[in-house]
């Protein structure tokens, strides 16, 4: 398919990545001046709140981004009837969220600041829901530069307003608040630039939603063990020690996400382009490998090089406070690099609809996580926070590979990954 030219495909990449990159350098430098002026004990409860809220995907990937790429690829409904359809069921499940989040306040009688900071998260992740059947549709079509650059102007905005408040050491509520209002003014613009190329249509389908649904069960449930054994060390954290504790871990969290930034986009992007290999087995490997050895090559240069750059510059941005946020993130890095060599198993499972896989080893993996979260985590604090993810990633992206026949070739394609003197033959 001539969308999926080499140009198409590294176009995409780069305007995913940008996206990325540009939103997590907003967020590190406003997150580091957040940080430093609230203190990692209010800076921690608002960040144990957001690991609360963190947990709503397990309502929204009911609606799962990579079965909904597959009912775009597969042309069987017009592209309008499928972002109608879930548009409205994200919305739907967006308002079961909020009201969950009124209850949960009700029952622990939360402080009313602490209740206003869950609502505009939850507004802000309805907003961001609002616009996902679009944007997921720009980036299987490989436009995704489309949308990229008048939305992070309009964060930029929300950012710099953000930034001007704490000069003004307004409560750290109006800090979801502008998160929310960004997002708003997100959905109307990406909502105005679609409705510039496509006529509104308002096609909906609930078969065709059904059906979605029906096909992301299994991603659903392991996404939502995935949610929880991601979300469980904040949550343990502040239960079992301290909101400082949370903020300092969370500060660990943000700079680990910086470095992976990379993963997100080489995944969306080889998704499609692996789809169209669905039936030719061997350029589907070809295809795989090739994804799984450049990132696998950028990532051994890209983390030793994080690991300097912070050993030198991180007492520049932070204050003394947060220092023990430097051995966390040199334990996230093993994560990250897991993740890494494994970025693309997802994306094979759900293609050859072997997501039920994912639902096992996700479960099992909740079921690790939560268990060593507990023992580590009142044994050596943040640091067993850190090294039970760990061990779980380990776990789930590789060890657990070997008890289904379905799943082995990936552990052998992870040792393939390591050949990335093969990207030069490739290439020539």
């Amino acid at each position: 398919m001539s969308q999926y030219t080499r140009k198409n495909v590294l176009s995409n990449i780069f305007w995913i990545f940008f996206d990325k990159a540009f939103i997590l350098l907003l967020k590190f430098l406003v997150g580091v001046k957040i940080a430093n002026h609230y203190g990692a004990d209010t800076f921690g409860h608002y960040q144990y709140i957001a690991s609360i809220v963190g947990f709503s995907p397990l309502l929204y990937e009911i609606i799962n981004e990579r079965i909904v790429q597959k009912f775009f690829s597969s042309n069987s409904e017009s592209h309008q009837t499928i972002i109608n359809s879930v548009t409205i069921g994200r919305f739907i499940l967006s308002s079961i969220a909020l009201i969950a989040a009124f209850i949960y306040c009700w029952i622990l009688k939360s402080e009313t600041e602490t209740i206003w900071i869950f609502f505009w998260l939850i507004i802000n992740n309805t907003f961001i829901n609002l616009f996902f059947g679009i944007q997921s549709f720009y980036e299987n079509r490989l436009k995704a530069r489309k949308i990229v650059v008048p939305v992070n102007i309009t964060k930029a905005l929300a950012y710099g307003v953000i930034n001007y408040l704490i000069t003004l050491d307004v409560p750290i509520v109006y800090i979801p608040f502008m998160h929310a209002v960004g997002s708003i003014l997100s959905f109307l613009i990406i909502l105005v630039i679609y409705v510039k190329e496509f006529p509104i249509q308002f096609n909906l389908k609930f078969p065709l939603l059904r059906d979605i649904i029906h096909e992301s069960k299994f991603l659903w449930i392991s996404t939502t063990a995935f949610v929880i054994f991601s979300q469980m060390d904040k949550v343990m954290l502040g239960s079992l020690i301290d909101d400082a504790s949370v903020g300092v871990y969370s500060i660990a969290l943000l700079l680990s996400t910086v470095t992976q930034m990379l993963l997100t986009p080489i995944r969306n992007t080889a998704f499609p382009m692996l789809l169209n290999y669905k039936e030719d087995k061997e350029n589907f490997k070809r295809a795989y490998l090739k994804f799984s050895r450049q990132t696998v090559a950028v990532y051994l240069i890209l983390i030793p090089s994080s690991v300097l750059v912070l050993k030198y510059t991180f007492h520049l941005f932070f204050v003394s406070e947060y220092n023990d946020c430097l051995e966390v993130y040199n334990l996230l890095l093993i994560i990250i690099f897991i993740q890494a060599v494994c970025n693309l198993q997802t994306s094979y499972l759900t293609i050859y609809e072997k997501t039920k896989y994912l639902l096992y080893k996700n479960v099992i993996g909740m079921i690790i996580n939560i268990i060593l979260n507990f023992i580590l985590i009142k044994n050596i604090g943040i640091y067993g926070a850190a090294i039970a993810t760990g061990v779980t990633q380990f776990a789930t992206y590789y060890v657990l590979n070997f008890f289904y026949e379905d799943t082995r070739i990936l552990n052998k394609w992870v040792l393939q990954s390591f050949q990335i003197w093969k990207l030069v033959k490739s290439n020539n």
